[in-house]
């Protein structure tokens, strides 16, 4: 069985909008709005990169779009809270059912290796298989994740 990481286990949208809110005091939701209509632009802007650029390029697009006065080390904020961003309420539960029942789980990303392997430590299982977009050079939706 496999499972997208961010949106299906770990809730991105309050990791992101909690790190706008940190960077940017009252504007974590316009944060989040932003990051999210920008996100895949950056991903597909020439070349690939490592998820950890598309994190830094699209918070200072952000910033721009948003009129934010981003300080050049704030950039990374997001690769840095990545790890900590919470899991959705009923995963532990589900994951650890699935795996009792002996289901092999695999973990599609479009992280990278380092980022989703601090990342898998909030989480109660272990995974059989992990699919990075580090590891084939390209983001979902791209057949080369499956």
């Amino acid at each position: 069985m496999t499972f997208d990481c961010f949106g299906t286990l770990i809730d991105w949208r309050h990791g992101i909008r909690t790190t706008g809110e940190l960077l940017f005091p009252g504007r974590g939701n316009d944060f989040l709005a932003a990051y999210i209509d920008l996100e895949a632009e950056v991903e597909s802007d020439g070349p690939f990169r490592r998820y950890r650029a598309i994190l830094s390029e699209t918070t200072r697009r952000v910033a721009t779009q948003l009129g934010l006065d981003l300080k050049p080390d704030d950039a990374t904020a997001l690769v840095s809270t990545i790890p900590y961003w919470p899991p959705f309420g009923d995963v532990g539960a589900a994951l650890g059912a699935l795996k009792k029942a002996g289901w092999k789980m695999a973990l599609l990303t479009n992280c990278d290796r380092d980022l989703i392997a601090q990342t898998q430590r909030r989480l109660p299982v272990a995974f059989d298989a992990v699919v990075t977009a580090e590891d084939v050079s390209a983001y979902k939706p791209d057949h080369a994740h499956f």
